[in-house]
């Protein structure tokens, strides 16, 4: 017995990349608000400019990261873990904390948003630098369509393509 309802079809993205998509997009547009929201009551403290520049930098790469092609592997994974650790640690070590005070958990969390946008940049940096090797979803999913193509038996308008002016 077949269940009744919505099937995925294979050139369709799964609900897992279509979850995926729509959270980052939700992150840029509120990363990139925020912060342009932010800049615009003023630029006075050194911190507060760097924190939402690069909060809008963050926010802007969000929404343009559908173009890239490449995904990352486990070294670019590693690398923004290295570097939002490193940065947090540096900052709570050397007292006065970047890009703010670490004098309150909100501050803290403010530090651990700041290195993670920058990790986020480390990762996409050796993701662009690492060499192509894997083929992309997408050509993954042609190649997978193509295979299940081949074993399928042909639909109607494949059949009428096939004839001769509709001689069998």
């Amino acid at each position: 017995m077949r269940v009744a309802g919505p099937r995925h079809q294979a050139g369709e993205p799964d609900l897992r990349s279509s979850t995926a998509t729509i959270l980052r997009l939700i992150g840029g547009w509120a990363c990139t608000g925020l912060g342009l929201l932010d800049l615009a009551m003023g630029l006075h403290p050194l911190g507060y400019a760097v924190f939402h520049l690069l909060m809008v930098a963050t926010g802007v790469t969000l929404l343009a990261l559908g173009m890239l092609r490449k995904h990352p592997g486990r070294d670019a994974f590693l690398t923004a873990a290295a570097v939002t650790g490193t940065g947090l640690l540096i900052s709570a070590l050397a007292g006065p904390g970047f890009p703010f005070r670490l004098s309150s958990p909100g501050l803290a969390i403010a530090d651990l948003f700041f290195w993670s946008c920058a990790g986020f940049f480390a990762l996409l940096l050796v993701t662009m630098l690492r060499p192509d090797q894997r083929p992309t979803r997408k050509q993954r999913r042609t190649r997978a369509v193509g295979r299940a193509s081949v074993h399928a038996e042909p639909d109607a308008a494949a059949a009428d393509a096939e004839n001769v002016r509709g001689l069998p």
